[in-house]
């Protein structure tokens, strides 16, 4: 059964480590952690970090469920959240291969305060940029905001506010 909700970030550089920093701080919300990665992702599931080593890097796709019974029920009940509002998870990543793309800007990226905005496209160009898919039980839940600020969150650069 299909039915998370897509949420693309673009990255800079190799989204595999974010992955992984992402799912070492993700485990201690989720201690009991299943992992299905690289080619164990069509194979079955094991615990975190045994399955660290075998989250790839530049292309790679994560399946991650809180525990054996979110697991099993994976196929039945797919990214629905459970009573907990928490539901199983999936990343996939690859490089961006072009070199411009087209995006919409929702949101001043000039964060003025006092003007008008209306949304306008923008473009992302260079070089070794890699796209990030979260599929999430829903797309406006907690749950999946929890999962968002965490992924983001490991996401190495300058901290914000620094005009580097």
């Amino acid at each position: 059964m299909i039915s998370g909700h897509d949420l693309v970030l673009v990255v800079a550089g190799d989204a595999g480590p974010v992955v992984r920093g992402f799912l070492d701080g993700w485990a201690a919300r989720w201690p009991q952690m299943r992992v299905a990665a690289g080619a164990e992702a069509v194979n079955g599931f094991g615990s975190w970090p045994e399955r660290a080593a075998q989250v790839p890097a530049g292309t790679g796709e994560v399946l991650v469920a809180r525990d054996t019974a979110m697991e099993s029920g994976w196929d039945d009940r797919g990214y629905a959240p459970d009573r907990r509002g928490e539901g199983p998870f999936a990343l996939y990543y690859r490089p961006l291969t072009r070199l411009t793309t087209e995006v919409m800007a929702h949101q001043d990226p000039y964060e003025r305060t006092g003007f008008r905005f209306d949304p306008y496209p923008m473009v992302l160009a260079g070089p070794g940029m890699s796209l990030l898919t979260l599929v999430a039980p829903e797309p406006d839940g907690d749950f999946t905001k929890a999962l968002l600020a965490a992924l983001v969150s490991s996401v190495p650069g300058p901290p914000l506010g620094d005009a580097r």
